[in-house]
């Protein structure tokens, strides 16, 4: 055992399910009618059995609170105990005498939940109208009583633009605190997953709220978001030392509207029972192994259990849960549990990111990698060469990608065939620009990649348009609003466009050539560069099967369901055959595999020569994307090769052999120190 047993200096109590309103992300799922099901007597024993053990600040969450008839009662009893009452409401039931009798009745503060800048951003997230309403109509009955209250917000995809201008609002109203949760997909938040940050977005996300919490007049404190605790220490902003990680099973506890003593709302796990257990807070919270387990840090795995901040941050637990299926897994939207993190951080072992997968894991990772057939029941096809049925093959499918190791399943797209260009852009960015000006870039229409690495020119992205003129026309305006140079290099010849990696991990023939590789690669069908006049069903469903691959017997017809198309197979073959479809093939999250290092090869080379050096670097399986590009007077490197591994020193071994075979003297290696964006570019013909 390597912990020590720290009594709780936060506890909240969920005295009711029932709430008026049906918000989208509630963890509690809460309904708006029924029974407590405990009384008032044994929320008393609960009050009075953890003021034995801590007097702590208490926080009377719900569902909403307020629903209680006794919740006055219980506030006053919780004070007498010496606990410090504070509520988390939505402004249900808080007039101005409400608010009095609270007061009265010992209750500190509240905290109240404001999800958007303005009635219409608020109200839609909570799926009531009014709800925006309410909460000002409280706010304004606490002030006048003079009660202290703080601001909570949820933070999801769909907020995350409006950051600033909803912490402003918090200031503006007065609040002393401005407490934003990062979402975590539990009770009714299940059903908007896709709401939940990927990593690259958390980050950005971490590092506004950095930018914040030192520009505020008010206090900034961020909840289920651990991984702040390292931001805040990498930035530097005044007091990090002092911003928490993961309170859960340390600092923080929960206990649940049956008694269950939880690591906090969102981990639906019990360490016990308090009504079971003779109201023993002291016991539970000293001798529940699940409480235990979280406090002993060698218990963590996955990138979580190999990083330095692991003592600081500790992950989110119940996000672990939720995605990974363990408790003590990595937390899904940590950038550092992705490709790439950066040289500063220093892991205990250099393993750090593989997950263990089985042979028949591996064999289905390496069958879904190939194009799918182009037939009613393509999952059936590959199943015959599995030599398993089509539902096992489905369902294996599916717990890769609830584990990780599936990024995404879905048709991949031939821009150049849709009559689109796209070039690769770099800039030299000062380091205390980085984050503002990737964050711009990555918000541009078109660029589908933004990446930091390891140069001179230190942010490398690329962008999509209609033409070269509109790319150039995107790219000045960058330049005059950042003052930067921003330089492209348009593709001349693509030697390789294949990103496909063996499921076994890369063993030691990863960078021989494929004819003597142990791993046969899919065939690549060379990228079409016209554009190709459509029907409008072809349009319609180019537009529809820009998603996720439903995995269901039949995909094609699920995937082309909204579209109304009489024969979906038959028009997914039309668009293949006019080189619009590239294939449908699953992208793997690589670094789980054990590629957790790649780099970008730029060379200068004799341009007699060049052709034939791509192809061969084209055959090497490390390499993913090689392609001949323009150059600039400030950049003369022509020949590009995308390179991943395990570690940077075997991609460095590898292209100090190549260049020396090859007699190339003026070369790069740049390695991809962070991803600020990954995600396709849509199409759309409106």
């Amino acid at each position: 055992m390597n912990y020590s047993i720290v009594k709780p200096t936060v506890a909240a109590f969920e005295v009711t399910g029932r709430c008026p309103l049906a918000c989208r992300h509630c963890r509690a799922a809460a309904v708006s009618a029924g029974d407590d099901p405990l009384d008032t007597a044994a929320c008393k024993a609960i009050l009075k059995g953890l003021a034995d053990y801590t007097r702590c600040v208490l926080i009377f969450t719900g569902g909403e609170p307020m629903m209680r008839a006794d919740i006055f009662d219980l506030v006053a009893y919780a004070r007498s105990l010496g606990l410090r009452p504070v509520m988390a409401t939505c402004g249900e039931r808080l007039d101005r005498d409400a608010m009095v009798r609270l007061k009265e009745a010992g209750l500190l503060s509240f905290s109240f939940s404001l999800d958007g800048p303005d009635a219409a951003a608020h109200d839609a997230f909570r799926q009531s109208d009014g709800a925006f309403a309410l909460v000002m109509s409280a706010v304004e009955a606490a002030k006048s009583v003079g009660i202290r209250f703080q601001i909570n917000t949820t933070l999801t995809r769909l907020n995350a633009d409006a950051i600033d201008n909803i912490a402003e609002l918090a200031v503006s109203l007065g609040a002393a605190c401005w407490n934003p949760f990062v979402l975590v997909p539990v009770g009714r938040g299940e059903a908007i997953r896709d709401l939940l940050f990927e990593p690259a977005e958390y980050e950005a996300v971490l590092e506004r709220i950095a930018a914040l919490k030192v520009r505020l007049p008010i206090a900034l404190r961020l909840t289920c978001g651990p991984q702040f605790a390292r931001v805040a220490r990498q930035k530097k902003i005044p007091a990090a030392d002092k911003v928490p990680g993961c309170l859960a099973a340390t600092e923080f506890v929960f206990i649940s509207r049956t008694g269950d003593v939880q690591t906090c709302g969102f981990l639906d796990q019990s360490a016990g029972n308090l009504v079971a257990e003779g109201f023993d807070f002291g016991r539970i919270w000293e001798r529940s192994p699940l409480l235990c387990g979280l406090r002993d840090h060698g218990k963590y795995q996955g990138a979580c259990g190999s990083c330095c901040y692991l003592d600081v941050c500790r992950g989110c637990r119940a996000r672990a849960l939720t995605v990974r299926g363990d408790v003590y897994a990595e937390d899904p939207i940590c950038r550092l549990t992705q490709p790439n993190r950066p040289s500063s951080i220093v892991h205990r072992q250099s393993t750090a990111g593989k997950v263990h997968s089985s042979p028949f894991q591996q064999s289905v990772l390496a069958v879904i990698q190939a194009p799918l057939p182009l037939c009613d029941r393509p999952f059936e096809t590959l199943a015959t060469k599995l030599h398993i049925t089509e539902d096992a093959l489905l369902g294996e499918i599916r717990r890769l990608k609830t584990d990780g190791f599936i990024r995404r399943f879905r048709p991949q797209l031939n821009y150049r065939a849709l009559g689109r260009t796209a070039v690769l852009a770099a800039a030299e960015v000062p380091e205390a620009r980085l984050e503002q000006t990737a964050a711009a870039v990555s918000t541009l229409p078109g660029v589908s990649h933004n990446y930091q690495r390891d140069a001179r020119l230190n942010l490398w992205f690329t962008l999509q348009g209609t033409s070269t003129k509109e790319i150039e026309a995107r790219l000045d305006r960058l330049r005059q609003s950042t003052g930067l140079p921003f330089y492209s290099f348009a593709a001349e010849v693509v030697y390789k466009l294949n990103v496909c990696f063996d499921p076994a991990g890369p063993g030691p023939d990863w960078f021989l050539p494929v004819r003597s590789s142990g791993f046969s690669l899919p065939n690549h069908r060379a990228q079409a560069c016209t554009a190709n006049a459509l029907t409008c069903d072809e349009k319609q469903a180019v537009e529809a099967i820009q998603q996720e691959l439903p995995l269901v017997v039949r995909p094609f017809d699920e995937l082309l369901k909204t579209a109304g198309v009489a024969s979906p197979v038959s028009l997914m073959q039309a668009l293949s055959d006019k080189g619009v479809l590239n294939k449908i093939a699953a992208v793997l999250d690589y670094t789980r595999l054990g590629y957790t290092a790649n780099a970008m090869f730029c060379a200068v080379v004799d341009p007699s020569l060049i052709d034939a050096i791509g192809r061969e670097l084209a055959r090497i399986p490390a390499v993913t994307h090689c392609y001949r590009r323009r150059t600039c007077a400030d950049w003369p490197y022509a020949l590009y090769a995308m390179l991943h591994a395990d570690t940077l020193d075997r991609i460095d071994a590898f292209v100090r052999t190549f260049a020396a075979e090859w007699s190339i003297i003026d070369y790069r290696l740049l390695p991809t120190v962070r991803e600020f964006k990954k995600s396709p570019v849509p199409i759309s013909f409106q």
